[in-house]
């Protein structure tokens, strides 16, 4: 096959990709960091009441691994505890340079060990849209369609990594020839950090002496937009400290209140919509969030950041 021809047979399967995602309600995560928590309670609430082959996503940053979990059939909630566990021992046994050095490879080699597991997961069942940011150019790209399994994972991995100036700056894809990094962040992240609390400022005096009517949206029932409903209450400089007290800390700290809280939310926000579109409900053959999993207790809680590979205590 030519090369040109390669490029027209890849372009229209990206099509056909899309329109099938497109006939099917869409639900948009935002990027996250710390509130996976809360993004993964919304995925249990999905997986408990839904055939997840009737949905599809549009993710982004750590709020990947939630669809991710979904489309291999493991229990949401048996998931999140062992991966509770895995990063409370990971986090209490390394250094905090050795632990931004290796955070690659510990998602990476966990996530490559969920989808080992013996489960009816299919590649062209996965209806999930995952952005992320290529590196050299410092652009988003969208991406649907998936090489194999393998690419699927690393692409949810390398979305959800933040460059660190000096230690890990990208991950690089061999299948693709090209350097990623996390779908939420600017290249240069460090900068707009530091930027934030002033823009935050900015955008509440502005709201405050200069009140202007909210922009609406064209309504799409099936385009479902998920938000931190948590901090709705809050003035925009008071949401902006727990936005970033949350983002950070919830990525090295158990923050189960959280996973209720998103549970919570997706019933009483996400359920009625979906309900409104008759969305298939979960099959027989689909798990339950909170059912139990042999081989995920019997996974190694030890990541050796020698071999990159969980080990036995």
């Amino acid at each position: 096959m030519s090369e040109s021809s390669d490029k027209q047979f890849k372009g229209r399967k990206h099509i056909f990709n899309k329109l099938k995602m497109s006939q099917k309600p869409i639900i948009k995560f935002g990027g996250c960091g710390g509130f996976y928590h809360y993004y993964m309670g919304i995925c249990a609430c999905l997986q408990d009441n839904y055939d997840i082959n009737e949905l599809s996503f549009e993710t982004t940053s750590g709020s990947n691994f939630g669809p991710a979990i979904l489309f291999k059939n493991i229990p949401v909630l048996e998931h999140y505890k062992v991966w509770q566990k895995r990063k409370e021992h990971f986090v209490n046994n390394n250094s905090v340079y050795d632990i931004l050095k290796n955070m690659k490879e510990f998602f990476h080699t966990h996530c490559k060990e969920c989808y080992q597991l013996e489960t009816n997961c299919q590649l062209e069942n996965i209806n999930h849209s995952v952005k992320i940011k290529n590196y050299e150019t410092n652009q988003n790209e969208i991406i649907s369609d998936f090489k194999n399994i393998d690419d699927y994972v690393f692409i949810c991995v390398a979305s959800s990594y933040f460059p660190i100036p000096y230690l890990q700056t990208y991950m690089y894809s061999k299948e693709r020839n090209t350097k990623y990094c996390d779908g939420s962040l600017d290249k240069y992240w460090y900068i707009t950090m530091f930027l934030l609390p002033f823009l935050y400022l900015k955008k509440y005096l502005l709201s405050f002496f200069y009140k202007k009517e909210p922009h609406k949206k064209p309504e799409n029932d099936y385009i479902i937009e998920t938000e931190l409903e948590i901090l709705n209450e809050y003035i925009l400089p008071i949401k902006y400290i727990f936005l970033l007290y949350y983002t950070i800390i919830g990525l090295f700290t158990n923050q189960h209140w959280l996973y209720h809280t998103g549970y919570y939310y997706a019933y009483k926000n996400i359920k009625p919509k979906l309900n409104k579109l008759n969305i298939k409900p979960k099959p027989k053959e689909q798990v339950y969030s909170q059912d139990k999993y042999k081989d995920l207790s019997n996974f190694k809680l030890k990541f050796d950041i020698n071999t990159k590979q969980f080990i036995d205590n």
